[in-house]
């Protein structure tokens, strides 16, 4: 990289060597050698002067501080897609979730499930009052203004095969999602089980069978009764661990889904007679509320002065032993201040 001296420099240089040139012989040597060391320097100084310049000119690689966007939250998950092969899993799913419309909402899932080949087991839609506000009219009347929030549960079965379309579709409805659950539980060896009960409890009835009958087939007469009761009851384990079996597989082929959603509150209002402006139209004049007033305090006075009435035996008695107190006080002699002995000191 070529350096470039400053003018101030370069002029320097140039009045250096003039006085180099017209200076003595003798003193070439040294004056070369300084001259030599100062360009150096210079070179050094426009060179460190000229690397500060680019350092500071280059900019410095700009630092990404955006927060990229939270994922949204589906229904979906890769539980309902992954293929089970030669595994029987039992897949589950519950959501709860908010829509606009709960009615609306419950209503369109059910016909999802219902086109989806599956079926409702239960579909509850509630709605729960949480505050209200009230304020009288002119009419006689109440305005109550009623906050209120419905919310709704939905149960049913869905093919496993069309499970992840079904909730793809329900996804559709839902306005913010606060939970979801997806589980698969492997039952492969409790359907086996299950197979091998029944062919169990099949083979037993079948050796039962061959003891109570003879090789012609005549039916063996009444020694044989505890064989027969004995192939009965093995023939009906057969028939319910076949009975588990069916259910089981049943489950794992029509997954389970159960719904909870609710949507942003709402108010109505209602219009009912005010008990207070009844009872204030129905109010007697002032008039007449003083004279009922006047003869509820007259029937105080007599009900206080006749309950004094038929208290007067107690109020004699306490008379009488008022003034018997005082007749002994006044009898009681009065000590004289001289038959007070005096006080030792």
């Amino acid at each position: 990289m070529p350096v470039t001296l400053l003018p101030q420099r370069r002029a320097a240089l140039l009045l250096t060597a003039l006085l180099a040139a017209c200076g003595p012989q003798s003193g070439n040597d040294s004056s070369t050698v300084t001259t030599t060391e100062t360009a150096s320097a210079d070179m050094a100084d426009a060179t460190s002067e000229a690397a500060t310049t680019d350092a500071t000119s280059v900019p410095a690689p700009a630092v990404s501080t955006t927060t990229p966007a939270p994922t949204t939250p589906t229904l979906g998950s890769q539980i309902t897609r992954q293929s089970s092969g030669e595994r029987s899993l039992l897949v589950e799913a519950s959501a709860d979730f908010e829509v606009a419309d709960v009615v609306q909402a419950a209503d369109t899932i059910e016909g999802l499930a219902r086109r989806a080949g599956g079926f409702v087991t239960s579909s509850i839609v509630n709605s729960h009052d949480e505050g209200q506000a009230q304020y009288p009219l002119a009419d006689g009347q109440r305005l109550s203004v009623i906050s209120y929030t419905r919310r709704a549960e939905v149960k049913g079965r869905v093919p496993r095969a069309r499970l992840t379309e079904f909730l793809a579709q329900v996804q559709t409805e839902i306005g913010h999602l606060r939970s979801r659950t997806v589980t698969a539980q492997d039952v492969t060896f409790d359907l086996e089980r299950a197979r091998l009960e029944q062919e169990i409890g099949a083979l037993k009835a079948g050796k039962i069978s061959e003891q109570v009958l003879d090789p012609q087939g005549a039916a063996v007469q009444a020694g044989n009764l505890g064989a027969i009761e004995r192939e009965a009851l093995a023939q009906r384990e057969a028939a319910y661990a076949d009975l588990q079996g069916r259910e089981l597989q049943d489950r794992v082929d029509y997954s389970l889904v159960r719904l909870t959603f609710d949507q942003p509150a709402l108010t109505r209002e209602e219009r009912r007679p005010d008990p207070a402006a009844q009872a204030a139209a129905h109010t007697p004049p002032s008039g007449e509320r003083l004279a009922a007033s006047l003869r509820t305090g007259w029937r105080s006075l007599e009900a206080f002065v006749l309950a004094a009435a038929s208290a007067w035996p107690l109020l004699l008695g306490l008379g009488l032993i008022a003034a018997l107190w005082q007749q002994v006080n006044r009898r009681r002699p009065v000590k004289s201040a001289e038959q007070v002995p005096p006080r030792q000191d």
